[in-house]
């Protein structure tokens, strides 16, 4: 037997000739076979037990792989969601310029001739899509059932009943057509009861006219001239105002805690005899209900005129209805308006609030037939509101409560606030419109 130090750790279990001359040991340390050939050792070992992976391994490598899997998922998540955010932001901002440009354009073009702004803070909330499409179907520049109702004059369709006159905004500013501007800036209410008196009785009168509530604007003038005289007064106390030619402001004769049914008294003094009007005296009425007056024995009903300016707009906190002039007697209505759908067709955001709808509606005479057209403009709105102001950029505010009067010449900015909420992303946006007004 052949023994090798070098690897004393086999011994041979037999001796084999061959060609190689290769010795087979026997390795007792692992209880396996091995050659030793040419001073080389050569294991016999059986393969893929001392090298397989393990099971530790294994799980590492599978968390591995789960964990950049899912790091390539977010990316990819990241991405693809701003990709969606930006395109949803693109197209609310692509809807709010379309809004916008319709605005300009539609509000550049409205009339100048109306005389009445009826606001309401929430004045479409309460007026059906029907309602609307009734509105501006009328005849908003003159006369319209429809807009009045809807504002709260209910008695304007039995003014007729009432000796009640509906003139245009026109016949009104003739009557002061010798004012200066300043002077018909100052009109304020959508009633105007005219006292007029064209008979003189020699030596001093004393006229009595008394309402039912407070009159918004007094304006008064008398064609009597030296040493015939007019004066007016009332049951507030204070001062008296002599009456001339010139159309004056007398609404300070009401002082700063009139009674609630007011009279005024005028004096007059006849020496000579007058060859035009004992006096003029104008009284404007902001609410929406007639006044109602009685008259001294010494004047007829004759003499007092009670009149309704007609022509108006409705601008509100969530729309406006106005009008454009085009062409002769052929006026265009607009309404732009928020709509809330309900019942089944309300959907909400993730906050909770419901999702509204902007609306664009007009109506025109085509082929001698006025038609009216209603479509939705944008979607996924929650927030809008339109709020007015007057050439010193100062706010005029909605009432506390109902409808609220003013000169529609007064308004000469409007500003919408909206929020788009589409698809998760909310863009706010505030635009401003200037309007152009002879006022």
């Amino acid at each position: 037997m052949r023994i090798d130090n070098r690897y004393n750790n086999y011994m041979p279990e037999s001796r084999v000739h061959n060609k190689s001359a290769n010795d087979l040991y026997y390795d007792k340390s692992s209880g396996h076979a091995a050659i030793l050939s040419h001073g080389r050792f050569i294991s016999r070992r059986p393969a893929g037990r001392k090298n397989a992976f393990t099971l530790p391994e294994i799980l590492v490598v599978v968390i591995l792989i789960s964990i950049v899997t899912s790091a390539v998922y977010a990316f990819y998540e990241i991405g693809a969601r701003s990709h969606r955010n930006a395109i949803a932001r693109s197209e609310s901002i692509s809807s709010m310029r379309f809004l916008q440009k319709l605005m300009l354009d539609k509000l550049s073009r409205k009339s100048d001739d109306a005389y009445s702004a009826f606001f309401k803070k929430n004045g479409f909330s309460g007026l059906s899509r029907a309602e609307i499409e009734t509105i501006i179907a009328s005849d908003i520049h003159s006369h319209s059932d429809a807009l009045y109702t809807a504002a709260g004059y209910n008695s304007y369709p039995v003014h007729s009943s009432l000796a009640i006159t509906n003139i245009k905004p026109s016949m009104i500013k003739n009557k002061f057509s010798a004012l200066s501007s300043r002077a018909q800036d100052l009109f304020k209410g959508p009633y105007l009861y005219e006292a007029t008196s064209e008979a003189a009785v020699n030596g001093a009168e004393n006229y009595k006219i008394s309402f039912d509530r407070l009159p918004s604007k007094i304006l008064a003038s008398s064609s009597l001239i030296p040493p015939n005289s007019a004066s007016l007064g009332a049951n507030s106390g204070g001062d008296t105002l002599e009456l001339n030619a010139v159309i004056k402001d007398a609404s300070a004769l009401m002082g700063s805690s009139p009674p609630v049914n007011i009279s005024f008294f005028i004096d007059t003094k006849i020496s000579a005899p007058p060859t035009s009007n004992v006096f003029n005296i104008f009284f404007f009425f902001e609410s929406n209900t007639p006044p109602a007056e009685v008259l001294s024995p010494n004047l007829s009903r004759d003499e007092i005129k009670k009149y309704f300016i007609e022509s108006a707009f409705i601008f509100c906190g969530d729309g406006l209805i106005f009008y454009e002039h085009e062409t002769l007697e052929n006026y265009i209505n607009h309404a732009i308006y928020l709509e809330t759908p309900g019942g089944d067709d309300a959907e909400y955001d993730n906050d909770g609030n419901i999702i509204k709808n902007i609306r664009y509606a007009f109506s025109k005479v085509t082929n001698g037939e006025r038609k009216v057209y209603n479509d939705i403009l944008l979607k996924d709105i929650t927030g809008f509101s339109l709020n007015y102001y007057d050439k010193n950029s100062k706010l005029l505010p909605f009432a506390d409560e109902g409808w609220k009067w003013l000169y529609a010449p007064e308004i000469a900015f409007i500003t919408l606030e909206t929020i788009t909420n589409k698809s998760g992303i909310k863009n706010p946006m505030k635009m401003t419109f200037q309007l152009f007004t002879q006022y």
